[in-house]
Protein backbone atom coordinates (compact mmCIF):
# COMPACT_ATOMS: atom_id res chain seq x y z
CA UNK A 1 0.00 0.00 0.00
CA UNK A 2 1.37 3.41 -1.00
CA UNK A 3 1.89 6.12 1.62
CA UNK A 4 2.10 9.80 0.75
CA UNK A 5 4.64 11.83 2.70
CA UNK A 6 5.23 15.58 2.63
CA UNK A 7 8.81 16.52 3.47
CA UNK A 8 10.38 19.95 3.90
CA UNK A 9 13.99 18.82 4.25
CA UNK A 10 15.89 18.39 0.96
CA UNK A 11 18.14 15.66 2.35
CA UNK A 12 15.17 13.66 3.64
CA UNK A 13 13.38 14.08 0.31
CA UNK A 14 16.45 12.92 -1.61
CA UNK A 15 16.81 9.90 0.67
CA UNK A 16 13.14 8.97 0.25
CA UNK A 17 13.42 9.10 -3.53
CA UNK A 18 16.72 7.20 -3.49
CA UNK A 19 14.90 4.47 -1.55
CA UNK A 20 12.30 4.11 -4.31
CA UNK A 21 9.88 6.88 -3.44
CA UNK A 22 8.03 8.56 -6.33
CA UNK A 23 7.95 12.36 -6.42
CA UNK A 24 4.35 13.56 -6.77
CA UNK A 25 5.01 17.27 -6.33
CA UNK A 26 7.96 19.55 -5.65
CA UNK A 27 6.72 22.94 -4.54
CA UNK A 28 7.57 26.15 -2.76
CA UNK A 29 5.63 27.99 -0.08
CA UNK A 30 5.22 31.71 -0.78
CA UNK A 31 3.98 34.40 1.59
CA UNK A 32 2.70 37.92 0.94
CA UNK A 33 2.92 40.51 3.72
CA UNK A 34 -0.46 42.21 3.41
CA UNK A 35 0.81 45.54 4.68
CA UNK A 36 2.83 45.68 1.46
CA UNK A 37 -0.12 44.75 -0.78
CA UNK A 38 -2.02 47.30 -2.81
CA UNK A 39 -5.50 46.98 -4.28
CA UNK A 40 -6.57 47.07 -7.91
CA UNK A 41 -9.68 48.61 -9.47
CA UNK A 42 -12.60 46.19 -9.55
CA UNK A 43 -13.08 46.77 -13.29
CA UNK A 44 -10.13 45.80 -15.51
CA UNK A 45 -10.42 46.39 -19.26
CA UNK A 46 -13.94 45.04 -19.63
CA UNK A 47 -13.66 42.49 -16.80
CA UNK A 48 -15.34 42.76 -13.41
CA UNK A 49 -14.23 41.26 -10.10
CA UNK A 50 -17.02 40.21 -7.72
CA UNK A 51 -17.49 37.97 -4.66
CA UNK A 52 -17.31 34.25 -5.37
CA UNK A 53 -20.80 32.73 -5.33
CA UNK A 54 -21.20 29.00 -4.55
CA UNK A 55 -24.43 29.01 -6.57
CA UNK A 56 -22.24 29.40 -9.67
CA UNK A 57 -20.00 26.44 -8.80
CA UNK A 58 -20.53 24.67 -12.13
CA UNK A 59 -19.16 27.75 -13.90
CA UNK A 60 -16.11 27.66 -11.66
CA UNK A 61 -15.75 23.96 -12.49
CA UNK A 62 -15.71 24.84 -16.20
CA UNK A 63 -12.92 27.37 -15.58
CA UNK A 64 -10.88 24.86 -13.57
CA UNK A 65 -11.18 22.26 -16.36
CA UNK A 66 -9.89 24.72 -18.93
CA UNK A 67 -7.18 26.17 -16.66
CA UNK A 68 -5.74 22.82 -15.53
CA UNK A 69 -5.51 20.46 -18.54
CA UNK A 70 -3.74 17.11 -18.03
CA UNK A 71 -0.35 18.54 -19.03
CA UNK A 72 -0.53 21.34 -16.42
CA UNK A 73 1.89 20.85 -13.48
CA UNK A 74 -0.95 21.32 -10.98
CA UNK A 75 -3.54 19.13 -12.72
CA UNK A 76 -5.54 16.89 -10.40
CA UNK A 77 -7.84 14.02 -11.50
CA UNK A 78 -10.99 15.98 -10.57
CA UNK A 79 -9.94 18.80 -12.92
CA UNK A 80 -10.78 16.72 -16.00
CA UNK A 81 -14.53 16.94 -15.40
CA UNK A 82 -16.44 20.20 -14.80
CA UNK A 83 -18.90 18.54 -12.40
CA UNK A 84 -16.10 17.04 -10.30
CA UNK A 85 -14.21 20.32 -10.31
CA UNK A 86 -17.37 22.16 -9.28
CA UNK A 87 -17.86 19.74 -6.40
CA UNK A 88 -14.28 20.37 -5.29
CA UNK A 89 -15.03 24.12 -5.24
CA UNK A 90 -18.15 23.52 -3.15
CA UNK A 91 -16.18 21.31 -0.75
CA UNK A 92 -13.75 24.17 -0.24
CA UNK A 93 -16.51 26.74 0.39
CA UNK A 94 -18.05 24.40 2.96
CA UNK A 95 -14.72 24.12 4.76
CA UNK A 96 -14.61 20.37 4.13
CA UNK A 97 -11.08 20.20 2.74
CA UNK A 98 -8.90 23.17 3.68
CA UNK A 99 -10.34 24.82 6.77
CA UNK A 100 -12.92 27.62 7.10
CA UNK A 101 -13.69 29.42 3.87
CA UNK A 102 -12.91 33.16 3.86
CA UNK A 103 -15.82 34.34 1.71
CA UNK A 104 -14.83 37.99 2.03
CA UNK A 105 -11.56 37.37 0.16
CA UNK A 106 -12.75 34.77 -2.38
CA UNK A 107 -13.57 36.34 -5.71
CA UNK A 108 -14.34 35.65 -9.35
CA UNK A 109 -13.70 37.64 -12.49
CA UNK A 110 -16.20 37.81 -15.36
CA UNK A 111 -16.13 39.31 -18.83
CA UNK A 112 -18.58 41.90 -20.19
CA UNK A 113 -21.22 39.17 -20.75
CA UNK A 114 -20.90 38.04 -17.09
CA UNK A 115 -19.20 34.83 -18.19
CA UNK A 116 -16.83 33.74 -15.41
CA UNK A 117 -13.24 33.36 -16.62
CA UNK A 118 -11.31 33.03 -13.37
CA UNK A 119 -11.52 32.87 -9.58
CA UNK A 120 -9.59 32.85 -6.33
CA UNK A 121 -10.56 30.72 -3.33
CA UNK A 122 -9.13 31.57 0.10
CA UNK A 123 -9.40 29.47 3.25
CA UNK A 124 -8.14 29.84 6.80
CA UNK A 125 -5.68 27.07 7.63
CA UNK A 126 -3.98 25.97 10.82
CA UNK A 127 -0.20 25.92 11.15
CA UNK A 128 1.31 22.78 9.66
CA UNK A 129 4.45 21.67 7.92
CA UNK A 130 6.20 24.56 6.25
CA UNK A 131 3.67 27.34 6.73
CA UNK A 132 1.82 29.07 9.51
CA UNK A 133 -1.83 29.60 10.31
CA UNK A 134 -3.89 32.14 8.39
CA UNK A 135 -5.34 32.83 4.96
CA UNK A 136 -4.26 30.39 2.26
CA UNK A 137 -4.90 30.52 -1.51
CA UNK A 138 -6.63 27.20 -2.07
CA UNK A 139 -7.09 27.89 -5.77
CA UNK A 140 -6.35 30.66 -8.23
CA UNK A 141 -7.03 30.13 -11.91
CA UNK A 142 -7.82 32.03 -15.09
CA UNK A 143 -8.90 30.24 -18.24
CA UNK A 144 -6.27 30.36 -21.02
CA UNK A 145 -8.53 32.29 -23.40
CA UNK A 146 -8.57 35.20 -20.93
CA UNK A 147 -4.82 35.21 -20.29
CA UNK A 148 -2.79 38.35 -20.91
CA UNK A 149 -5.19 40.80 -19.24
CA UNK A 150 -3.58 40.76 -15.80
CA UNK A 151 -6.58 38.99 -14.28
CA UNK A 152 -4.56 36.69 -12.03
CA UNK A 153 -2.70 39.64 -10.53
CA UNK A 154 -5.94 41.59 -10.18
CA UNK A 155 -7.63 38.71 -8.32
CA UNK A 156 -4.66 38.32 -5.99
CA UNK A 157 -4.31 41.99 -5.17
CA UNK A 158 -8.05 42.50 -4.71
CA UNK A 159 -8.20 39.49 -2.40
CA UNK A 160 -5.12 40.68 -0.48
CA UNK A 161 -6.67 44.12 0.01
CA UNK A 162 -9.85 42.57 1.38
CA UNK A 163 -7.87 40.36 3.75
CA UNK A 164 -5.94 43.36 5.01
CA UNK A 165 -9.23 45.17 5.65
CA UNK A 166 -10.42 42.11 7.58
CA UNK A 167 -7.36 42.40 9.83
CA UNK A 168 -5.16 39.62 8.43
CA UNK A 169 -1.41 40.19 8.13
CA UNK A 170 -0.26 37.56 5.61
CA UNK A 171 -1.49 35.46 2.68
CA UNK A 172 0.17 32.13 1.85
CA UNK A 173 0.14 29.92 -1.23
CA UNK A 174 1.96 26.90 -2.59
CA UNK A 175 3.14 26.64 -6.19
CA UNK A 176 4.69 23.73 -8.03
CA UNK A 177 8.31 24.23 -9.05
CA UNK A 178 8.31 24.88 -12.79
CA UNK A 179 4.86 26.47 -12.84
CA UNK A 180 5.21 29.84 -14.63
CA UNK A 181 2.57 31.30 -12.27
CA UNK A 182 5.39 31.70 -9.76
CA UNK A 183 6.60 34.75 -11.71
CA UNK A 184 3.16 36.34 -11.27
CA UNK A 185 3.23 35.73 -7.54
CA UNK A 186 6.69 37.28 -7.27
CA UNK A 187 5.52 40.37 -9.18
CA UNK A 188 2.61 40.79 -6.77
CA UNK A 189 5.04 40.62 -3.85
CA UNK A 190 5.03 37.01 -2.65
CA UNK A 191 8.35 35.67 -1.39
CA UNK A 192 9.50 32.07 -1.02
CA UNK A 193 9.67 30.99 2.61
CA UNK A 194 9.99 27.19 2.33
CA UNK A 195 10.21 24.23 -0.02
CA UNK A 196 8.42 20.88 0.12
CA UNK A 197 8.34 17.51 -1.60
CA UNK A 198 5.26 15.26 -1.79
CA UNK A 199 6.58 11.74 -2.17
CA UNK A 200 4.73 8.44 -2.52
CA UNK A 201 6.46 5.53 -0.82
CA UNK A 202 5.59 1.90 -0.26
CA UNK A 203 3.62 1.38 2.95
Amino acid sequence: MAVERILDDPAAAAAAMASGGRLDRHSVVMVLELKLASGQPLVIDGFTIAPLNPDRAIEYGDVVTRAYPPQHPDHEPADSDPASAAQAVLDVTRGDTMGPWIAGASLHVADHTDRIVGHILVNETTARGTFGAGPFVTDLCVEPAAAGHGLGAALLTASAARLANLGWSTLTLVVTVGNPARHLYERVGFRVTAESWRIETAG
